[in-house]
């Protein structure tokens, strides 16, 4: 099959590595999808460090995917470090949104991650962002440990007293996101509070689609209603786990991936997921990849990512013919 006739653009400001191995996915699908990608004039957003990267394209990209405008962390010799106490944040121009809205309108398919969405995007840019995609953010977010003494200083600060906490948990972390403005706040999660470790991302629509582990960080969402919800977030709490939740005003289920015409947010880092031994090798071997790995770490990849990636390129061909 030839290389596909498609304009593509990335924006993420939080880039560790120059070969951009973090978000190594979005490269790994563009080559199984022979859609021409290049780091040099498809990236936009920051190089390690947080230097600024790319230039925002002047004419309109046939995909669009705004993966991360969290920024990097430095410690004090401003090297990389997510423990640092300095952050460095190129943020998401409200330029930039509009130009989004304007893109969307005119045909462009957008795929959008939570970390667009919060803090540091300014509360206006956020509200544009939030409209586009068919979504509005609750202000929560949270992510699964294997060990909670890996949660970082600058969530561990939220916590009254000291961190104590050790051994597997979700941690829960509230912030004001747009025109949603809510105490910071922070609700640990344990084991005598969970039936399982980790947020499970399920389907309504499809009885057989495998139970997802959510291991990176997502959001906790609501969807306009006339959006298309086709993947939810589970919180696998018990009845202690969700007096905790209910608290707090916070959901046991949210939406994960929410379509809205041309747009798709996924509510979670897809573009950041690992991708598997087996994904640097296929060549038309997705649909089995898919069967093989529905469970395990690769399943968000191949069950999740892999298929929106394909979907989106599908979809922006389609565009291109209609016009």
């Amino acid at each position: 099959m030839p290389d596909r006739d498609l304009d593509l653009l990335v924006y993420d400001s939080t880039v560790f590595e120059s070969d951009r191995r973090q978000h190594n996915g979005v490269g790994l699908m563009m080559k199984y999808l022979k859609v021409p990608f290049d780091n040099a004039t498809d990236y936009v957003g920051s190089s390690p460090g947080g230097r600024p990267f790319g230039t925002w394209p002047a004419e309109r990209p046939d995909l669009v995917m705004l993966v991360d405008a969290y920024g990097v962390y430095v410690n004090d010799q401003a090297d990389l470090d997510p423990n640092g106490e300095v952050r460095i944040t190129p943020s998401f121009p409200r330029s930039h949104a509009l130009d989004v809205i304007r893109w969307a309108d005119e045909g462009s398919v957008i795929m959008g991650e939570f970390n667009m969405m919060h803090e540091p995007t300014d509360p206006a840019t956020s509200e544009l962002l939030q409209g586009v995609f068919g979504i509005d953010a609750t202000g929560w977010t949270g992510r699964a440990y294997q060990d909670l003494q890996e949660v970082t200083p600058v969530v561990q600060r939220l916590h009254p007293g000291t961190w104590d906490y050790g051994g597997p948990g979700i941690v829960l972390v509230g912030s004001t996101v747009g025109d949603r403005a809510i105490d910071p706040g922070l609700v640990v999660l344990l084991p005598e509070h969970l039936n399982a470790l980790a947020p499970r991302v399920l389907s309504d629509e499809d009885p057989e689609y495998p139970d997802i582990a959510l291991n990176s960080w997502f959001a906790l969402i609501e969807a306009d209603s006339a959006a298309d919800t086709t993947l939810w977030i589970n919180l696998p709490v018990n009845d202690r786990g969700a007096a905790l939740l209910e608290a707090k005003g916070i959901a046991l289920r949210s939406p994960f991936l929410v379509w809205n015409d041309n747009t798709v947010y996924a509510a979670g880092s897809l573009a950041s997921t690992p991708a598997a031994f087996p994904a640097r090798r296929i060549v038309g071997a997705l649909p089995v990849m898919e069967r093989l790995f529905a469970a395990g770490d690769a399943a968000m990849f191949y069950r999740v990512f892999a298929p929106l990636v394909e979907r989106l390129v599908t979809m922006a061909e389609q565009e291109q013919v209609e016009e």
